[in-house]
C-alpha cells in the first residue's frame, strides 16, 4: 500500500488479515495511532511502516511477530522500550526504528553478526555497552554520537593520541657545558619547545572546532521533529558508479540527475544540486523536510538526500520511461501515447498540481511545470517532478520573485515580466502542457508555418473557428472528441493572461472529471498580445513571444522587481517564492 492517495487514520480492519506475509505501508496520506489490531498479524514475514504522522504507539504491536525477516518502523513517533523478547526472532534480519522516541537501555542481541540494525535518533541510554558492539551499529549515522563522554566524542580521543617514552636515553655526551652554550642551548630549547606547543596547541583547536562544528550541525537535525534520510556520498558515488556519465539520464535548471542502484537493489534518480545553492545546512535540511512531507500517487517520491561539506543531492525513486517531453516529442524513440493514456496523463498531472496548491501540509508553487517535469512510471502513471526545488536557491520570501524560474514557452506573463509569483503561474503552466499533450507537438516550432508557429495562438484561432479537432496528433488514429474539445477549452481558460481569471488547479480537477462544466471561452481579449496586465503596470507582453529555437529552453534572470504594494498577496505566507 506504498504512495496511496488516502488520507484519515489507518484503517483497523487490516489487523483482520491474518494471513498477510508481507505489510508495506509507506507515502500515504494516512495518520496514527497504529492500530492495536495490528498485534493479530502474527505471519508477517516483512513489516514496513513508515511516516505515519501521530503514530504515537509502542513496539508491543509486534511482539508476537516471530516470523519477522524485515521490520522497519521509521519515523512514526514511536515511544517506549524494545521489547526483550526480540532476541527470539530467530528469523530477523534487518531492523529499522530509526527516528522515533524509543528510549530504555539496548538488550545484549544487538550485538548478533548478521542483523543489519538502524537506531538512529531515538533516547536509547548506551550507558556500559560494549564499545565493540557501537561500532558495529548503525547508531551513529553520519557521525551523530550516541553517547557522550571521554575517549567517544571530543576531548577523550585528543588525549590517548598523546604519549611518553619512558625510556628515553640522551643522544648529546656528558661534558659538562660551558655558561655559553648552556645559555644558548636554554635559548633554543625554549623557543623551539613554544614553537611546538604552539603548533599542538593550534592542531587540538582546530580539531576541536572542526567536530565540534559538525556537532552543531548534526545535533541540529536530531533536534528537528521530522528528519529526512540521509545517505552518505560514498554510498550515492557507488550507486551511480561514480557518477558514471553513461548513467547520466539529463541536466536541468538545478542540476545533472544520474541513474543508480543500492545495495538493497532499489533504482534510484540522483539529482547533484548545482552550486548555485544559497542555503546553509541547516535551511537546506529544512526545506528538504519540507519537500520530503509531500506525498501524492501523482509527485516523484523524495527517498532522501545527502550534504555532506559542499555536496548537496537529493535521492528520489526512478521513473523508467522518462520523461513527457521525451514520450511526445524523443523523435524515432517517442513513446505511443494513445489518446486515453494522453486523457489520463493530463488528468494525474492535474491532481498532482492541485495537490501541491490546496492540499499539502506546506503548500508549494512549482514555479517550472512542463513537460520534461512530468515524468512517467513503468504504467505510463505522470508524476511532477522538481517541486520545491527552487526555493533552495531564491534566497527571497516574497509572492516577488527576484529571480525568475522557468521555461520560456511555459511562463505565465505576469511571473515572466514582473516576477509575480502565485499558485495561478502554475496554472498558466499547466494549459501549455494540455495543449502539448493534445497536439503532440512543442508549444512553438519555427519549422511551421506562421499560423502554426506558435502553439497557443493557433489553438485560439482554431477555437475560434470551432475548428479545435484540428489540433489532436495526427498520430492518433482514435480519439475522443468530447473530451479533446473539453482540454482544449480548459486549456484555453488555464492560459488567460490575467491571472485572477485562471481557474484553481482543483477546479481544472473537477472540470476533466465532468464535475464541473467548462466555461464559454468567448472573448479573445485574454489571448491578445501587447496588452496591459491587472491594470496596475503598464509593462507589455506577447503572451506568445518566445526564442526562436524550436525548443523549450530553461532559464533565469534577474530583474528589479516592483515594491510590493503594487502587487496583491498571495495565499497566505505558508506560499513563499518556489514554495
Amino acid at each position: 500500500m506504498n504512495d496511496l492517495d488516502v488520507t484519515g487514520q489507518i484503517p483497523e480492519l487490516i489487523g483482520n488479515w491474518t494471513k498477510l506475509t508481507i505489510l508495506k505501508i509507506q507515502g500515504t496520506g494516512w495518520r496514527g495511532p497504529i492500530p492495536s489490531s495490528f498485534s493479530n498479524l502474527t505471519s508477517l514475514t516483512e513489516f514496513l511502516l513508515g511516516d505515519i504522522s501521530n503514530g504515537g504507539s509502542s513496539l508491543e504491536i509486534i511482539k508476537d511477530m516471530k516470523s519477522l525477516s524485515i521490520l522497519v518502523l521509521r519515523n512514526n513517533n514511536l515511544t517506549g522500550t524494545i521489547p526483550s523478547n526480540f532476541g527470539e526472532y530467530s528469523n530477523l534480519l534487518e531492523l529499522d526504528v530509526s527516528y522515533n522516541d524509543l528510549s530504555g537501555s539496548l538488550p545484549s542481541w544487538v550485538s548478533l553478526p548478521n542483523l543489519d540494525l538502524n537506531l538512529v535518533a531515538n533516547n536509547f541510554t548506551l550507558n556500559g555497552l560494549d564499545k565493540r558492539v557501537l561500532a558495529r551499529l548503525k547508531c551513529l549515522q553520519k557521525n551523530f554520537p550516541c553517547n557522550r563522554g571521554k575517549g567517544i566524542c571530543n576531548y577523550g580521543p585528543l588525549i590517548s593520541a598523546v604519549s611518553a617514552k619512558p625510556d628515553f636515553t640522551p643522544t648529546v655526551d656528558n661534558r659538562p657545558p660551558s655558561k655559553q652554550n648552556n645559555r644558548t642551548g636554554t635559548v633554543t630549547g625554549v623557543i623551539v619547545g613554544l614553537g611546538l606547543l604552539g603548533l599542538f596547541a593550534g592542531a587540538v583547536i582546530f580539531i576541536i572546532r572542526k567536530r565540534s562544528k559538525g556537532y552543531t550541525d548534526d545535533e541540529e537535525l536530531l533536534n528537528m521533529d521530522v528528519k529526512p534520510y540521509t545517505f552518505t556520498y560514498s554510498e550515492l558515488k557507488s550507486a551511480t558508479q561514480d557518477f558514471d556519465p553513461a548513467n547520466k539520464l539529463g541536466e536541468g535548471g538545478f542540476g545533472s540527475i544520474y541513474k543508480g542502484t543500492l545495495n538493497d537493489g532499489r533504482e534510484i534518480a540522483v539529482k547533484v544540486l548545482s552550486v548555485g545553492s544559497r542555503q546553509g545546512k541547516g535551511q537546506f535540511v529544512a526545506e528538504i523536510i519540507a519537500i520530503s512531507a509531500v506525498m501524492h500517487r501523482n509527485l516523484v517520491k523524495l527517498y532522501g538526500c545527502c550534504f555532506e561539506k559542499h555536496h548537496r543531492l537529493l535521492v528520489y525513486e526512478y521513473l523508467p520511461n522518462g520523461s513527457l517531453d521525451y514520450a511526445l516529442f524523443g523523435g524515432d524513440k517517442t513513446l505511443h501515447l494513445d489518446w486515453s493514456t494522453r486523457f489520463e496523463i493530463c488528468m494525474g498531472v492535474a491532481r498532482g498540481l492541485a495537490y501541491l496548491h490546496e492540499e499539502a501540509s506546506v503548500r508549494i508553487v512549482h514555479r517550472d511545470v512542463k513537460a520534461g517535469n512530468i515524468l512517467l512510471d513503468s504504467n505510463l502513471l505522470p508524476k511532477v517532478s522538481d517541486f520545491g526545488l527552487a526555493n533552495l536557491y531564491d534566497d527571497k520570501k516574497t509572492h516577488i520573485s527576484t529571480r525568475v524560474v522557468g521555461t520560456i514557452g511555459y511562463l505565465a506573463p505576469e511571473y515572466a515580466m514582473r516576477g509575480h509569483l502565485t499558485e495561478k503561474t502554475d496554472v498558466y503552466a499547466f494549459g501549455i502542457v494540455a495543449l502539448e499533450l493534445v497536439s503532440g507537438r512543442k508549444n512553438s516550432d519555427v519549422n511551421l508555418g506562421n499560423e502554426k508557429k506558435y502553439l497557443l495562438e493557433w489553438t485560439w484561432n482554431l477555437h475560434e473557428n470551432s475548428r479545435e479537432v484540428e489540433l489532436v496528433d495526427h498520430k492518433l488514429s482514435e480519439f475522443n472528441t468530447e473530451e479533446v474539445k473539453r482540454i482544449i477549452g480548459i486549456a484555453l481558460l488555464c492560459t488567460y493572461s490575467s491571472h485572477s481569471l485562471r481557474p484553481s488547479m482543483s477546479r481544472v480537477v473537477a472540470m476533466l472529471t465532468g464535475d464541473v462544466e467548462v466555461s464559454d471561452v468567448t472573448s479573445k481579449l485574454g489571448y491578445l498580445t501587447d496588452m496591459r496586465f491587472d491594470e496596475t503596470s503598464n509593462s507589455s507582453f506577447s503572451a506568445f513571444q518566445t526564442i526562436d529555437t524550436g525548443a523549450s529552453t530553461s532559464y533565469s534572470t534577474g530583474f528589479v522587481a516592483p515594491k510590493d504594494s503594487d502587487h496583491k498577496p498571495m495565499l497566505g505566507v505558508k506560499i513563499n517564492a518556489g514554495r
